[in-house]
């Protein structure tokens, strides 16, 4: 390892106001954007482990059933923190707030990313703080930020095995029983925090504590033996024995997803084979002083992305690219950053650290015009669900759950008083009648991307030129006109290319007489009105 540099020679006061500056710039960023679009309501995965959890838990009749429902399975993982949190929100805040669950999961990776930049040399420490930033909060990860399981899954899991192996890294007893139950919740959190054992084990032996890592390598042969009893494989997921003897596959699908920072899957298996190739150059040559807390890190991320091939890689390529998984690949860059700092001299210190800032933050400009818009997307459909079931009960909350589940658990939550909908909606859009002169044009500027209806309601989402004008939907039966304005946000950058807004709202149908309308929309409010009629028509009873 290099000496410390004990002078601090060339490395200023400005120069750490300036990485201390650009991190909080960039948390601060994370945080109003989290404010800004994330939607308190379960999406997906949230229903049943989160949303689903204090009613279930209410339905067993005795404590020994209650345990083990915190417990038990969820396919092949046990997230028995994600339930936990769910009781203790609904016990202590008296319910549900899956914005604040997000908001708890990025605490906690920024609590790991404060281990790994603090494992640095004071000196380092600031500017790493500012790649830090821009590495872990970048929208690149927008899957885990903005979906409350997660942020709690993922992001945890990251934080607790890092504090378990920390600790461990202390040595003394205190430390120890400190590590293990960390572990355990890192277990209990996700199955790839089954791998937090075989990192300890690793660690423990590089230090030469070699009972303790017998008595690790002997914890994880204990947790993998029992966490998956009961476990079934679904029909559709290749087994383990079928994914392994195709081992080039696996390699492309681990390279891939240890470089899946880069997004794309040339460059993240470009990336995934420099760090591989590092820690390999790292090891053969500089074992003796590479430091035993970052090698467990690195080898628990190795691990996970390791685990997750076997599990993932019949999936394809895109398993490894998704966005929930990126903040592994993020964490090992930054783990192999401060590394490879511990082996230099302060001046190639310096060089690689200010290389190291801009092109981060290049990395987090490029990921933030390139996520923005799906964020907005993702946030503008969820609100949509959120407001079309507490109009009217109901609602399409997409590839799962299926609608009449999902609707049951609101309904769940709702009568048991730790969620309701109709809280925090926002309110229904009203039809008017208008009896202005409609005029149809064609073609439309309007790209109509979801519209979703019940008996009482109908909610819409789509794109408009940025035009900064108020959309109006009409409704019409040959005889009368009604219209409703809707929820507009001009000046966001689409897949669509070019400048495009968003328009959304959900309308209440309750009013309209009996009969069959077409579905038009207007920009403005002008008198002739200009109707865009879409292909799609409502039928109320």
């Amino acid at each position: 390892m290099a000496p410390r540099d004990p002078t601090g020679a060339g490395y200023g006061e400005p120069r750490e106001l300036l990485g201390w500056l650009v991190a909080a710039i960039i948390v601060s960023l994370y945080v109003g954007t989290l404010v800004r679009y994330s939607v308190n309501f379960p999406n997906a995965d949230d229903f049943g482990q989160i949303l689903a959890v204090p009613h279930y838990f209410a339905a067993k009749s005795t404590l020994a059933e209650q345990v083990a429902y915190v417990f038990s399975l969820s396919v092949e993982h046990r997230i028995a923190t994600l339930r936990l949190a769910a009781l203790i929100e609904t016990g202590v805040f008296g319910g549900l707030n899956f914005s604040w669950l997000m908001f708890t999961g990025g605490v906690l990776l920024a609590c790991a990313g404060a281990l790994v930049v603090m494992a640095a040399l004071r000196e380092d420490r600031a500017l790493l703080a500012g790649v830090a930033a821009a590495l872990l909060f970048s929208p690149a990860n927008h899957e885990a930020q903005f979906w409350a399981t997660g942020a709690l899954q993922h992001f945890g899991v990251i934080a607790w095995a890092f504090g378990a192996l920390y600790c461990l890294g202390r040595g003394g007893a205190g430390w120890s029983v400190a590590a293990l139950a960390l572990a355990l919740t890192a277990a209990f959190t996700s199955a790839n925090g089954l791998m937090t054992f075989p990192a300890a084990a690793v660690m423990l032996w590089a230090t030469g504590r070699r009972r303790a890592a017998l008595s690790w390598a002997a914890l994880t042969i204990l947790m993998f033996a029992v966490y998956f009893i009961g476990y079934e494989r679904p029909e559709f997921q290749k087994s383990a024995l079928g994914t392994l003897l195709d081992p080039l596959v696996l390699l492309r699908f681990f390279l891939a997803a240890l470089g899946s920072l880069a997004v794309h899957l040339v460059p993240a298996i470009v990336v995934g084979a420099a760090l591989s190739a590092i820690w390999v150059w790292l090891i053969l040559n500089l074992h003796d002083s590479v430091s035993p807390v970052l090698l467990g890190w690195f080898g628990f991320l190795v691990l996970s992305y390791a685990a997750m091939a076997v599990g993932r890689a019949s999936f394809g390529d895109e398993g490894a690219l998704l966005s929930r998984y990126c903040v592994y690949s993020e964490m090992a860059a930054l783990i192999t950053l401060v590394a490879v700092l511990d082996q230099v001299g302060p001046i190639t210190r310096e060089r690689i650290l200010w290389t190291a800032l801009p092109i981060t933050l290049a990395w987090f400009a490029a990921n933030w015009q390139a996520t923005m818009p799906v964020i907005a997307h993702d946030s503008i459909v969820l609100q949509n669900r959120l407001d079309h079931y507490a109009a009217d009960g109901h609602a399409d909350y997409g590839a799962w759950p299926p609608a009449e589940y999902g609707d049951y658990l609101l309904g769940q939550a709702t009568l048991r008083g730790y969620f309701d909908p109709t809280r925090i909606a926002h309110p229904s859009r009203r039809l008017i009648a208008d009896d202005r002169e409609l005029r149809p044009s064609q073609p439309s500027p309007v790209r109509l991307r979801k519209l979703m209806r019940s008996a009482g309601a109908i909610s819409v989402f789509g794109y408009m030129p940025d035009s900064r004008a108020q959309v109006f939907m009409w409704l019409a039966d040959g005889e009368h006109h009604y219209r409703a304005s809707l929820v507009t946000m001009p000046g966001v950058r689409t897949p669509m290319g070019g400048e495009w807004g968003f328009f959304s709202g959900t309308v209440t149908t309750a009013s309209l007489a009996p009969g069959r309308y077409r579905v038009g929309y207007t920009l403005g409010d002008e008198s002739p009105a200009t109707v865009y009629w879409s292909e799609e028509w409502v039928t109320t009873q």
